[in-house]
């Protein structure tokens, strides 16, 4: 229950915008699958997700934030596997899997296929709606995902002091 707690939590102090309210869905839903002993899959999750929000507001459609969540995620599920098992390909005959190294690669690739699939996803809206593609997207986001963590955790704090505080 906490981890929801948290998820809704968190949904509510970002505002509710589409793509928070669809992670706190399928956050949700991978919560009650594990507490029901059932298989957690992210396509199921995210159709549950978008039905909910449609249900509860058919013009979210509409929204460029709810589109490209989606696009994203659904890039993520079905793209990110593949493209991390060929990356691992690369370099699993070269090195030792006992090798320190093994592991940093294997967060890169990971991490990489991720980015990779969310934005090749995302690439066919983001033309038509912005009328532009950057070329620094992939990079820029690589460099950026590992200080995500500590951020969403302090803007999380920081939202929680705000409330509390009359300063």
């Amino acid at each position: 229950l906490a981890p929801l707690a948290l998820i809704w939590a968190y949904a509510l102090m970002s505002g509710m915008t589409p793509s928070a309210t669809r992670a706190s869905i399928m956050g949700s839903v991978y919560l009650a699958a594990l507490l029901l002993g059932r298989p957690r899959s992210i396509l199921p999750a995210l159709g549950l997700a978008a039905a909910f929000m449609v249900a509860i507001d058919p013009n979210v459609v509409e929204s460029v934030s709810f589109q490209l969540s989606f696009a994203a995620m659904a890039g993520i599920a079905l793209m990110a596997g593949p493209l991390r098992d060929t990356m691992q390909r690369l370099y699993s005959d070269r090195i030792d899997p006992a090798n320190p190294l093994t592991r940093v690669l294997d967060a890169l690739s990971f991490t990489s296929a991720m980015t990779i699939a969310a934005t090749i996803a995302t690439l066919p809206l983001v033309a038509f709606y912005f009328q532009r593609v950057s070329l620094i997207g992939l990079p820029t986001t690589a460099l950026a995902l590992p200080a995500l963590p500590p951020i969403l955790v302090t803007q999380a704090a920081a939202g929680l002091v705000g409330l509390a505080s009359t300063t």
